[in-house]
């Protein structure tokens, strides 16, 4: 991650959404932040390097996919 006024100590916010096709609302969301109690619906990350950070990303997005599958009835 890099860019103007980007500290990368503070780590990221990662969301994860279905893509319901084009002109669609991109649902259901999982990763907004918790505003109240102990919950852990909102997870920040914090990385050293761009390699750690893609490591994060891409089991992230395997889990969502594995989610998602078992969702819609289809097999892992």
């Amino acid at each position: 991650m890099s860019g103007a006024g980007h500290d990368s100590g503070q780590g990221v916010h990662v969301a994860l959404r279905v893509d319901n096709g084009p002109g669609k609302v991109p649902t259901p969301c999982v990763g907004g932040a918790a505003t109240t109690g102990g919950g852990t619906a909102s997870t920040g990350v914090t990385v050293t390097s761009a390699a750690a950070l893609a490591g994060v990303l891409v089991a992230a997005g395997w889990y969502a996919l594995r989610r998602g599958r078992r969702a819609a009835g289809l097999s892992r």
